[in-house]
């Protein structure tokens, strides 16, 4: 629906345009074809970076990252159609004027086009790590639970339920450089846990201990890096 009311819109805008360009008693000089080519180039971008913005198979988090697009298709349009509609009334500037005129606004468009795309491109790559690394230390976190709920020792039980507890509230946040650490975290976490299917309680605990001391050394560590 909104895909279609930013059509609707550009298209009243085309509309409107081409009645002041036809209509009204003006010059048809190179330079007033110059500025209603730039302007009709404005106006077509606005619903085609509006589709790309609102793609069916984009995320709403990515459609939300892409309005910088539109912001930028925006502001050029306007400032084009204001451009435009001066060369197209004072059709006695000079030709070349008008043309790099237009042409700079038209780049300045699209480096902003550009640099809005990086941006939401780094920003969805930042947010999938982050989900991943989320899921990550749920998924510890979930079988750790599972796993006390499994204990048939009460001591041990209550060791794995400290070490859930311990990996639930740490920081989500990752780096390379704790990629060690939490991989020797997540190699304890299994190796609990095949103890545990084996009755092997006398050994959990000292893992359990010596995996708190992880997540501490982890803690410090992402407090640095930030």
């Amino acid at each position: 629906m909104k895909k279609t009311k930013w059509f609707i819109i550009s298209l009243i805008t085309l509309a409107v345009f081409n009645v002041i360009a036809f209509a009204a008693p003006l010059d048809k000089t190179p330079t007033f074809w110059v500025g209603y080519a730039f302007g009709i180039i404005a106006i077509s971008l606005e619903p085609l970076v509006n589709q790309k913005v609102q793609g069916s198979a984009k995320e709403l988090k990515s459609r939300f990252y892409g309005w910088s697009l539109m912001i930028v298709a925006s502001v050029y349009m306007i400032v084009q159609i204001i451009l435009s509609l001066l060369f197209m009334v004072a059709s006695s500037i000079y030709v070349w004027i008008a043309i790099i005129v237009c042409v700079v606004c038209l780049a300045l468009c699209g480096v902003g086009l550009i640099a809005g795309e990086c941006a939401k491109e780094i920003v969805e790559q930042i947010d999938v790590k982050v989900e991943q690394k989320v899921f990550f230390i749920k998924s510890l976190e979930s079988d750790l639970r599972q796993l006390s709920n499994s204990c048939g020792d009460d001591v041990t039980k209550k060791s794995i339920i400290a070490l859930a507890d311990a990996i639930k509230f740490i920081d989500p946040m990752s780096s390379d450089a704790l990629s060690d650490i939490e991989q020797e975290i997540a190699e304890k976490c299994r190796k609990i846990k095949r103890m545990a299917e084996n009755c092997q309680y006398n050994m959990i605990n000292e893992d359990c201990s010596y995996a708190m001391k992880l997540l501490d050394e982890r803690n410090e560590k992402c407090k640095l890096l930030k």
